[in-house]
């Protein structure tokens, strides 16, 4: 993938000692081991249409406006501006595991986004909705139905601002300032013979208590030549939200993950333009509907015929317990030059995993 020079390395002088001693204790809070709550927490692979088509690999690759979420110092190697609207959904409805045990269940991850990012300056605001189902009877096979389920479901809209600074040459950190409001619902009871589906929709209708919460990402990304390596951490302070009727509140858990890429350069009429191949990994773990999560994902992204088309994949597996491999695709169809609409679907192992994306996005 191309790389745009980024006019803020070109102005700016070279950081103070203390400026830099501040960036490098940073990094070094970015890359230690960090405790989890056993809380739940919104996974990464919610937001992003790119992202998700190369199954989650994209720390490393974040270079256009949803990178205010998956890596905000990746702005700086992004284009001068750039824009998104975008709408994705991901479900997952298991019918295996130990009933009771977290991993008989479902879970529903629907989001709403929007970015605007500069070399040095992102403006977004997201609205993901996290709904789970917790089965009390074991699934039957085939036809997706639980005994009596409780379902309840996270809500979040998060505004946020990223700044982007260049420490060194190929060298930038980042964060992104949250303002997020949560509205924390369940329901503990369900109806026999309730479809998983049907149980999942309850859930994305409940009304619940909302909170809200200052929050913050830090991000940090080098390049050299067509390596580059990233590290992103979210939901640095925590936030927590409180459960209706005095319950056990829910909280954003602290999520760090690595990525290294490599884009060669490429061109040629009718040939590639642009070629990136990517892989992240989870530091930490994240408590789901279905278990814990510690992900592991790769992916690639190759632009054709003067960059009218982009193709993507990707797969991610879960390194705790059941390895659940997903597999993804996605396509980007340039409408005008640097007017894109992409799309996205991914498949997993279980039928019943699936999700999908669509937006529009401008880059120039």
């Amino acid at each position: 993938m191309t790389q745009i020079p980024h006019p803020v390395t070109r102005r700016r002088r070279a950081p103070s000692r203390r400026f830099t001693f501040v960036a490098a204790a940073v990094l070094a809070v970015l890359s230690s081991p960090l405790a989890t709550s056993p809380a739940a927490a919104q996974t990464f692979e919610s937001v992003g249409i790119r992202a998700l088509g190369m199954g989650g690999a994209f720390v490393a690759v974040a270079d256009d406006a949803s990178a205010t979420y998956w890596n905000p110092a990746g702005l700086a190697t992004g284009a001068y501006f750039g824009a998104l609207l975008e709408r994705t959904q991901s479900e997952v409805i298991s019918g295996r595991g130990t009933p009771g045990a977290g991993l008989d269940g479902g879970r529903r991850d629907t989001a709403t986004s929007f970015g605007m990012a500069f070399p040095a300056l992102g403006l977004s605001y997201y609205r993901i909705q996290e709904s789970r189902l917790a089965a009390a009877a074991a699934s039957a096979v085939g036809r997706q139905e639980v005994g009596s389920a409780g379902v309840s479901s996270l809500r979040t809209g998060q505004f946020g601002v990223s700044l982007v600074q260049s420490l060194l040459p190929g060298i930038t950190v980042g964060t992104t300032l949250k303002w997020v409001r949560g509205t924390v619902a369940e329901a503990p009871a369900g109806v026999a013979g309730e479809s998983a589906a049907a149980a999942l929709d309850r859930a994305d209708a409940l009304g619940g208590r909302t909170g809200s919460a200052f929050d913050l990402d830090l991000g940090a990304m080098a390049s050299y030549g067509p390596i580059r390596l990233g590290i992103v951490a979210k939901n640095v302070r925590e936030p927590e939200f409180q459960a209706p009727d005095g319950g056990t509140p829910v909280q954003l858990t602290r999520q760090v993950r690595v990525g290294a890429a490599v884009a060669p350069e490429l061109s040629g009429r009718g040939r590639l333009q642009g070629f990136t191949v990517a892989v992240d990994a989870d530091l930490t773990r994240s408590m789901t509907a279905l278990g814990e999560r510690r992900h592991v994902a790769a992916g690639a992204e190759a632009w054709l015929l003067n960059r009218r088309l982009g193709i993507r994949g990707g797969f991610r597996v879960n390194t705790l317990n059941q390895a659940l491999p997903v597999g993804t695709a996605g396509v980007s169809v340039a409408l005008h030059s640097g007017v894109y609409l992409d799309g996205e679907i991914s498949r997993g192992e279980d039928a019943t995993a699936r999700g999908w994306g669509l937006g529009a996005r401008v880059t120039f």
